[in-house]
């Protein structure tokens, strides 16, 4: 296994190019001389786990190579955009969506970019006869478009959009029956208001308010075929099956579950695991804690810590590591891992365990006679869940330990209590 260093310009590699792990190991212990731990001093070593040397895929967290990884390396990635959740999907006819797609992306041809490439004609709007002719002005700005988004916002009972962005807002609080309803009914506005302008363009057709209308009307009321969304029973809602002629809908079902909270057995521990990241979207600080109970609902402990800005599931992974690295500061032998992460509990029990993280696994659990893995919903976890928001204030990299249940914590989950989740 060859040893790779990024970003380190040191004479001492770049005279031993050749150096290798097995190198710096002496009987399953690193061991380097003075030029190397001027090096490493600032890293943390992995555990040596002995045996032979494995081949690992680091752009796959698991560690194994697949081909659709090596796709995603390969192929060039554009800046990913929040439009294309609206327009590709099952409500929305193909033929619209393709010249939405058009629009948003500017393949048309309008007097602007004419002039833009050095045409020289006296631009008009061909429907309000005011202004120069362009795509923004035609869907926003012209007379006639701005009527008919005042037609149709008086019935959504929306703010007048003035762009793309506006138009995916407007909906983002209503069921989602209004929300393929409202993207469907702009869509074909968008559609019909281009192909307006070439209707007078080639075939001389004046726009006609009354006619436009009754068109949109008609186009979302074939298109309720296709539109499958849960109302919610409101009166907001039922307006708008009425308006646009959708028929009968249904109601979104929602369902209350009872859970209880059940101990574990003699001399096993329990360890209640969660996360909670607090942030801007997309740079988010993530906080772990684990909670350890015993067989007499006690707390026994709790170990929070920050972990920096990171995923969901390494922030549940690195938890679910702690609490078996708790263990064995412990002594314990016999454990319950709980934790709301289907996923990753799945993985860890089928030994399918980020590969940065397999050393410090196989020694936590070399020393476990029995482990057990438990999904639970937060519902019956909410002590884990409180205690990992009030370690928001700790540094990326910190871990504070407590022993006993903290003064912090008011209650906890107890046996023979009914906890209700609402879905």
């Amino acid at each position: 296994m060859v040893l790779f260093l990024k970003d380190l310009n040191y004479m001492y590699l770049t005279e031993n190019i050749n150096l290798k792990v097995s190198d710096i190991l002496s009987n399953g212990v690193w061991s380097y001389n003075n030029e190397l731990h001027q090096i490493f001093h600032n890293f943390k070593m992995p555990e040596v786990l002995g045996g032979e040397d494995i081949l690992l895929w680091t752009r796959n967290l698991i560690g194994e190579f697949s081909t659709s990884e090596a796709v995603n390396k390969l192929r060039n990635r554009e800046q990913s955009v929040n439009w294309s959740k609206y327009l590709w999907t099952h409500f929305l006819h193909h033929f619209v969506a393709r010249n939405v797609w058009k629009l948003i992306q500017g393949i048309y041809t309008d007097d602007k970019s004419m002039v833009k490439n050095r045409y020289e004609i006296v631009s008009r709007c061909r429907i309000c006869e005011t202004e120069q002719d362009s795509m923004n002005h035609l869907l926003w700005e012209c007379n006639f478009s701005i009527d008919i988004w005042r037609w149709i916002c008086f019935i959504f009972q929306f703010k007048l959009p003035k762009s793309f962005e506006d138009i995916w807002k407007c909906a983002s609080n209503c069921s989602p029956l209004v929300k393929q309803v409202w993207i469907t009914t702009v869509c074909i506005i968008l559609k019909e208001l281009w192909f307006q302008k070439n209707k007078i363009f080639f075939e001389d057709i004046k726009p006609n308010m009354q006619g436009f209308k009754c068109r949109i009307m008609k186009f979302v009321n074939e298109g309720g075929l296709r539109i499958t969304g849960t109302k919610w029973n409101q009166n907001y809602d039922h307006e708008m099956i009425e308006k646009f002629q959708l028929g009968f809908r249904h109601s979104g079902f929602r369902y209350i579950k009872k859970y209880h909270w059940l101990l574990p057995e003699q001399d096993i521990v329990m360890f209640c695991c969660d996360v909670s990241s607090f942030g801007n979207t997309g740079s988010q600080d993530v906080v772990l804690l684990s909670l350890v109970r015993d067989s007499a609902c006690q707390v026994l402990g709790t170990l929070s810590g920050s972990i920096g800005v990171a995923s969901n599931y390494l922030a549940e992974s690195y938890g679910i590591m702690c609490a078996l690295e708790l263990e064995i500061q412990w002594s314990m032998h016999k454990i319950i891992i709980m934790s709301d992460s289907k996923y990753v509990l799945a993985e860890f029990s089928q030994e399918r365990v980020p590969w940065f993280l397999k050393g410090r696994w196989h020694m936590a659990t070399r020393k476990l006679n029995q482990i057990e893995y438990q999904r639970c919903y937060r519902e019956v976890n909410f002590p884990a869940d409180c205690m990992a928001k009030k370690g928001a204030l700790l540094a990326a990299g910190e871990r504070k330990i407590h022993i006993g249940r903290p003064q912090c914590l008011p209650r906890v989950e107890m046996e023979n209590v009914e906890y209700f989740r609402f879905g």
